[in-house]
């Protein structure tokens, strides 16, 4: 079926600074390396924008056509719209989009329809794969049966959620903090994350890009303690049946609550654990404003989401599909009445609340009653869940004692048949048959396990800096970590400039303070104002002003002028950046004294 192009007036966008930022590590990367690369993207940072200018100028440079695919008709429709909107022409090729064009150099389409007429597709030069942590049989095929014909073809992937339950972070390396631990990832596809924009950052922007959601605690909730989980990563269908089903007065007790909690609220998405249970929700619901949108009959469920986003009703119910590819900016609150099995899946139904709307004032609610706040984020922050592969039982354990600190770390070892000797001494490393530390390459002792720094602390939560496998300053000599970029001493580079990313700053104006590479404050007065917010929460209330003086010159350089006044400082948060610097400062202080 061929695609009609109706001529639209071009629209010019302006890409925000992290959107060009992105596009322009992604090409950076492009230029130099074959292998698989990421962007991050948070959900409301944009994706279909990024996806529009990649596939742009990725067919500006080579010459040659771009393929962008996405897992359903939903996405490939929203990142062609987008695209077209340019004034660029572009075709979709998509069974469930209703059409199959290859007329233009770039084309959306969906997985499946694409490996199935593989041999179609001619002459391409990128591949751009929108929500890349689902990467399917027809996704990997796709790609493998092009670079048989085009080795050079490079493949960009985008996700806001990139790590899957079972085998952690889906790719090997980040830009930023460099190789990933064997506890993070496992089998990554992607070889490296060239960019990332977290929502964290977007909320952090004044004004903001994203909303904030507020957690809204509630006395009734699920028993998911009889939950188990199956094998294949997901729960077992009697225990989910256990948990949700067969209490209808409870599930109507909930919805009770959810309606009275969510008054004032323009739309709110609730999903439920299986179809059985939806239908239950829905029994309990204002019929004229709620609708049932699941997979079961597809007609029915683009007319309640089209209802949905029209705000014709308030309540969307379903089990799983509203948790990606779908723009509601008028939804304002997520009602979870069932257990995910992952973060993953969590954070990507939160991220439907997250865009900005007008009146978006009011806040945005998740309203949780299956304890996934609970099992997933037992911090509080939903930004930034825990990702670990799961350990494998065959694996063993080594003690390794610090050489420095003499704390016993407990590192995971080698298979017997990796092992490069049957013996190691105390401290971790390999001994030969003269029981002499075996010796590398470079004539560095090779640990006998896979740990790379030493876990003790040394003060309070400061880390001992001692390294099984480091890599040695080529100005000062000083070990840094195998992954580091930059000496943590004299701040000079570390990367070959052959594989460096040319990183570039996003608020080029702002006179932003640094420690090293990391970013600790906007300006002097917002360094000032963390330090005595700090100094208040930290010290008695006569040695405040001299401790938030006496953090400003160690962390600027400088000391605190008359413009600034301890009386008169805003109260303000102070991040994670600025805490690290403050501990760091105490470790050095608390070293030099043991020196003394």
């Amino acid at each position: 079926m061929n695609e009609e192009n109706q001529e639209k007036p071009a629209v010019k966008y302006t890409l925000r600074p992290y959107q060009q930022a992105a596009v322009d590590h992604a090409l950076e990367y492009a230029k130099k390396s074959l292998k698989p690369q990421i962007i991050v993207a948070c959900t409301g940072a944009g994706k279909s924008l990024i996806i529009s200018e990649l596939a742009k100028e990725l067919m500006a440079l080579s010459g040659k056509r771009v393929l962008c695919l996405a897992p359903n008709a939903k996405l490939v429709i929203q990142n062609h719209e987008k695209y077209t909107s340019y004034g660029f022409e572009a075709s979709i090729f998509s069974a469930s989009a209703g059409q199959k064009c290859l007329k233009h150099a770039v084309t959306f389409g969906t997985p499946i329809t694409v490996y199935n007429s593989i041999d179609m597709l001619n002459d391409y030069s990128a591949i751009i794969i929108d929500e890349a942590d689902g990467l399917t049989k027809a996704v990997k095929g796709t790609i493998d049966a092009l670079r048989d014909r085009y080795p050079n073809i490079r493949v960009i992937g985008l996700t806001a959620t990139p790590y899957r339950m079972r085998t952690g972070f889906i790719y090997a390396n980040h830009y930023r903090d460099g190789c990933l631990d064997a506890d993070q990832t496992k089998d990554p596809y992607f070889h490296f994350c060239s960019y990332e924009v977290s929502a964290a950052e977007l909320l952090a922007h004044d004004p903001p890009f994203l909303v904030l959601p507020k957690h809204i605690v509630s006395q009734l909730d699920y028993d998911t303690s009889c939950l188990v989980m199956e094998k294949t990563g997901l729960w077992n269908a009697e225990s989910v049946d256990e948990a949700f089903m067969g209490d209808e007065r409870l599930t109507a007790d909930i919805v009770a609550d959810i309606i009275a909690k969510t008054t004032n609220q323009r739309g709110v998405l609730i999903f439920g654990s299986t179809i059985a249970h939806c239908k239950e929700i829905m029994r309990s619901l204002p019929p004229e404003l709620s609708a049932l949108a699941t997979g079961e009959n597809r007609p029915e469920r683009l007319k309640a989401e089209e209802y949905f986003s029209s705000q014709k009703i308030k309540y969307l119910v379903n089990v799983n599909t509203q948790s990606v590819g779908c723009d509601y900016p008028h939804a304002d609150t997520v009602v979870m009445m069932r257990r995910t099995e992952s973060p993953r899946l969590f954070t990507q139904m939160i991220g439907r609340i997250l865009r900005i709307y007008p009146g978006y004032e009011k806040g945005a609610f998740i309203l949780d009653y299956a304890d996934n706040m609970e099992n997933h984020f037992p911090n509080g922050d939903i930004f930034n869940p825990k990702i670990k592969v799961p350990k494998d039982p065959n694996s063993e354990k080594r003690q390794a004692i610090c050489p420095v600190c003499g704390f016993e770390n407990q590192f995971t070892a080698p298979t017997p048949d990796k092992d490069l000797s049957s013996q190691w001494d105390e401290n971790g490393f390999y001994l030969d048959t003269t029981e002499n530390r075996l010796l590398n390459t470079w004539g560095n002792p090779i640990p006998a396990h896979f740990g790379r720094r030493c876990q003790g602390l040394i003060f309070r939560d400061y880390r001992c800096e001692f390294q099984w496998v480091s890599k040695p300053c080529p100005e000062c000599e000083t070990s840094n970590d195998i992954a580091a970029r930059v000496c943590k001493s004299c701040e000079s580079e570390l990367v070959d400039p052959n594989d460096k990313l040319f990183l570039r700053e996003l608020y080029s104006a702002a006179p932003d303070i640094y420690s090293g590479k990391t970013k600790l404050a906007n300006d002097k007065t917002h360094l000032w104002n963390m330090c005595c917010s700090y100094a208040k929460a930290k010290s008695l209330p006569d040695k405040q002003a001299a401790r938030a003086r006496a953090l400003f010159r160690d962390i600027s350089g400088e000391k605190c002028g008359k413009e600034f006044s301890f009386s008169e400082a805003a109260n303000v948060s102070f991040n994670n950046n600025f805490l690290n610097k403050v501990r760091a400062l105490a470790a050095e202080y608390y070293v030099s004294l043991k020196a003394k």
